[in-house]
């Protein structure tokens, strides 16, 4: 019960409250999933990316094939510029959920920090539509569901930064009138 408060304190934006919530179920049940998983998010939009790989390694123990373990390792990994640790674990996120558009999404930038333009657009596209159809079945299923803002809940992302991040990468690949194509829809989507 703490652990799920902590967690919709989260959702709200309120990370004290969440953190607080958060610890105080991770100390009655230290291996709470859920709550470890909520504790190093909090941990890595703080940059505590250290503390947050240790407490992976622990949740690992428990849960070794979840994706969105796999996933955050990577986006830790990613924070303290180990680019090729965080490029494997992505790769086993992707491989665990090849559907997941935020894994993708993640995928694609550390495609373009390394370098990969061709990796990277191809992520990224992924991205842009395994979104769309994620919010479709979403918005089918529950019409309130849909993100206000464009912005999904607890990722960071809107379907315009992906084209912004698709532009970036077809700049790379010096394919000019793609790039214009996507940041012109960027910002007709985040408008």
């Amino acid at each position: 019960l703490l652990a799920r408060i902590g967690l919709l304190h989260l959702k709200k934006g309120e990370e004290a409250q969440a953190f607080e919530q958060i610890g105080t179920a991770l100390s009655y049940k230290p291996n709470h999933f859920q709550a470890t998983l909520a504790a190093t998010s909090v941990m890595i939009a703080h940059g505590d990316y250290d503390v947050a790989l240790s407490k992976y390694r622990n949740a690992l123990r428990n849960a070794p094939e979840d994706a969105v373990l796999w996933n955050n390792i990577g986006v830790a990994y990613f924070g303290k510029k180990k680019l090729l640790s965080s490029l494997v674990c992505l790769r086993r996120a992707a491989y665990l959920d090849p559907l997941n558009w935020i894994i993708a999404a993640n995928r694609g930038i550390v495609a373009l920090h390394t370098g990969q333009y061709a990796c990277a657009a191809q992520m990224l596209y992924t991205s842009i539509h395994l979104k769309r159809n994620c919010d479709k079945t979403n918005t089918d299923r529950d019409p309130s569901k849909r993100p206000k803002s464009g912005v999904t809940e607890g990722t960071g992302y809107s379907e315009g930064m992906l084209h912004g991040l698709l532009a970036l990468a077809y700049i790379g690949l010096e394919d000019l009138d793609a790039a214009r194509q996507n940041n012109l829809s960027a910002c007709k989507l985040d408008s």
